[in-house]
């Protein structure tokens, strides 16, 4: 029997063929049988040029340039009691599935969360990597902790659950981002318990690209506009309204706060300027502008 199904929703990055190598030493020291299973979202083919055929390893080839169809495509080949996104520029560390398969023992959840932490290129600003603003701090070391919110990446998800209530990654959301937001939030409404740990780790490979406020204060606007359309989908214009009055009254206390911090330093600075971003982005996303926003896992 499959225990575990670890899907990858990829375009064929080069760091796939680490992910799978670190996924593959986990399942061999962990003894439990389990499988790989890469949507292949490029147009060419490049997963199956890069890692070629390996043993347990199933590759689908989708070609959509939807991340949402590429999950979905995994999830309908999973055959594993349990289901883990990786993403394709992370790796895993030697007892990430012995931990993840573990705490299915202790928590009686239908989600498990785990961290992941991130490794900057040497180049990387020293403020930058100070303020690590790319790491999520989800009170990791409560283990066991309820959460309201859920993502992809180094996520455990029970399949019976997804099958009974067939659940799905919405296509609408797979050019813009958001798509984890989403489903995560449909299944939390449809009872779902979602809990962290903190011992199936895994860490992120950060390309120097990101590594700067243009990019940090793009992706906490896009989030922003991801958040308001999972969060208003079916909101009444009251809701609508008092939603847009929340995230503005928001905007102008970051902004006025990223400029008080010009006196404490960057880091401060691209933590409240991301946040004045992110609300930013609630607005546009309540008045329907984020889905003219193209955004692709691959580019984030």
């Amino acid at each position: 029997m499959t225990i575990a199904s670890i899907c990858v929703a990829s375009i064929g990055r080069d760091h796939l063929f680490v992910t799978i190598e670190s996924v593959e030493k986990a399942i061999a020291h962990s003894g439990v049988e389990a499988e790989i299973i890469i949507a292949d979202d490029s147009k060419t083919g490049a997963v199956g040029k890069l890692i070629g055929q390996r043993a347990g390893c199933s590759i689908l080839q989708v070609a959509a340039g939807n991340v949402s169809k590429a999950r979905n495509a995994c999830l309908d080949a999973a055959t594993g009691r349990w289901i883990i996104f990786v993403d394709d520029d992370e790796y895993v560390a030697e007892d990430w599935l012995s931990e993840f398969i573990a705490a299915t023992k202790r928590h009686d959840a239908e989600v498990i969360l785990a961290p992941v932490y991130h490794n900057y290129p040497e180049s990387t600003p020293a403020w930058f990597r100070a303020a690590d603003p790319l790491f999520d701090d989800w009170h990791w070391s409560d283990d066991g902790r309820l959460s309201e919110i859920g993502r992809t990446g180094n996520t455990l998800v029970c399949r019976a659950f997804i099958e009974t209530n067939a659940l799905r990654f919405d296509p609408a959301f797979g050019k813009t981002g958001g798509e984890d937001h989403d489903f995560f939030h449909r299944l939390r409404d449809l009872g779902g318990r979602m809990v962290v740990i903190d011992k199936a780790k895994a860490w992120e490979e950060v390309p120097l690209s990101r590594c700067n406020a243009a990019y940090m204060l793009k992706r906490s606007r896009i989030q922003g506009t991801s958040h308001a359309r999972v969060m208003l989908a079916r909101a009444s214009f009251i809701k609508r309204f008092m939603f847009m009055v929340d995230a503005a009254a928001k905007l102008v206390a970051s902004a006025l706060l990223t400029l008080a911090a010009l006196l404490s330093g960057r880091k401060h600075m691209l933590f409240w300027g991301m946040k004045a971003a992110l609300n930013c982005g609630k607005i546009l996303g309540a008045l329907g502008v984020a889905r003219r926003i193209s955004w692709h896992p691959g580019q984030h």
